[in-house]
């Protein structure tokens, strides 16, 4: 399940973001790393997982269009 619901704040996967963003998921996480795209959390371990916040997610894709 790419989406859940945490103490009000509604996770996102780092492919749902990419995807509503309209960016490459490389790109999206290479921004993510370099602090261009706030992240809730990466998970443990060198593959772990970025997590969004929908609501933060959904502002910057209303936002200027995303440079790709």
């Amino acid at each position: 399940m790419s989406q859940t619901e945490h103490a009000g704040t509604e996770i996102v996967s780092a492919s749902w973001a990419a995807q509503r963003l309209g960016l490459p998921l490389r790109t999206l996480l290479y921004r993510a790393k370099q602090g261009h795209i706030p992240t809730l959390a990466k998970l443990e371990g060198r593959t772990g997982a970025y997590l969004f916040d929908r609501a933060a997610i959904e502002e910057l894709a209303q936002a200027e269009p995303v440079a790709r």
